[in-house]
């Protein structure tokens, strides 16, 4: 455990996809911002993160992942279920394995004829 001496305008806890854009943004503005992840650094050449055909093997890496579980569920068989909790700069992200899903023209067209969002 490092001891932090430093003083500081902010401090954001969680290096996830939030807590790094506030972060990033307050320090923008001229604040000192120590930001707090649990973890190490995601290196750039790690393929289980950064080649989405890899990373379900990011479940069983403790370096990356906190590895809880729900309580026994009753409805599945009393099975306790992996709850993702991903550790390292961009947090939950390291989950996301990179994929881009386009919603369905239908949905698009219900934004603009049911809801008003137009331009869609």
């Amino acid at each position: 455990m490092t001891e932090i001496t430093a003083e500081y305008d902010y401090v954001v806890v969680g290096g996830g996809a939030a807590g790094s854009i506030v972060a990033a943004k307050a320090a923008e503005a001229g604040y000192t911002v120590l930001l707090l992840e649990q973890g190490e650094a995601v290196s750039p050449m790690n393929e289980w993160v950064w080649n989405p055909t890899k990373w379900q093997h990011i479940f069983a890496d403790s370096s990356l992942e906190c590895g809880q579980k729900s309580t026994h569920q009753r409805q599945l068989d009393n099975q306790r279920k992996m709850l993702l909790q991903s550790k390292g700069l961009g947090g939950c992200q390291i989950h996301n394995a990179m994929v881009y899903v386009r919603g369905g023209a239908a949905t698009y067209d219900h934004w603009a004829n049911t809801l008003g969002c137009t331009g869609w």
